[in-house]
């Protein structure tokens, strides 16, 4: 117990921004540090959800004034909607999935144990998942840049990090991230699905 105690320090010196990923590998072991991790995910959360809500009406009532033809022409407004999706409202998104991936460990953490269940994930099957190569789900991904498979594209807009394993659209949809963003939306599968598919599990 005094080496794992040694160990979380050391790690808490070095690691001053874990992902969610490195913090349940080193702490899933430890019942104690396991439960302080659900207490800080569920309070990440609620600050979170309160973001949300501010920021998505803020968006909505910008969107308001924007659709006003008194406020903004007409032919103008397009560009100003995509102004406020953009730059007002462009962590929405993000915001979105990290607390969907949040409240599915909790639940994993906190369901009763019923024996081995082959559909639960494990931090392992998020690491595995995100090492299947995102050029795999791509045609012409070799190339680094590609047109974007999510929107009209009339140039090549999707850059391809292979490196990093991840992608991300300088065009209109300004999304991006791994290759389990990438299968999540590519299939409309939940975070926990596409690392299930990704794992041939």
């Amino acid at each position: 117990m005094l080496y794992l105690s040694s160990i979380k320090k050391q790690w808490k010196k070095e690691f001053h921004n874990p992902s969610l990923d490195e913090a349940l590998l080193i702490f899933s072991e430890d019942e104690g540090s396991k439960l302080a991790l659900i207490e800080t995910l569920k309070n990440n959360i609620r600050e979170m959800r309160v973001t949300f809500k501010e920021s998505d009406a803020y968006g909505s009532k910008l969107h308001s004034i924007v659709s006003n033809p008194n406020t903004c022409a007409i032919d103008n407004q397009w560009f100003w909607h995509t102004v406020v999706d953009k730059i007002f409202l462009h962590d929405l998104s993000k915001i979105k999935r990290i607390l969907s991936i949040y409240e599915y460990y909790i639940r994993q953490w906190t369901a009763p144990s019923q024996g081995k269940d082959s559909r639960r994930i494990t931090p392992e099957d998020v690491q595995n998942a995100k090492r299947v190569p995102i050029v795999n789900f791509l045609e012409n991904a070799e190339r680094g840049i590609i047109k974007c498979i999510f929107h009209e594209d009339n140039h090549a807009s999707m850059q391809i990090y292979k490196e990093e394993n991840r992608w991300y659209c300088f065009g209109s949809c300004s999304s991006g991230g791994d290759v389990i963003d990438l299968v999540q939306r590519l299939k409309g599968m939940s975070f926990p699905e596409a690392v299930l598919f990704l794992c041939n599990k």
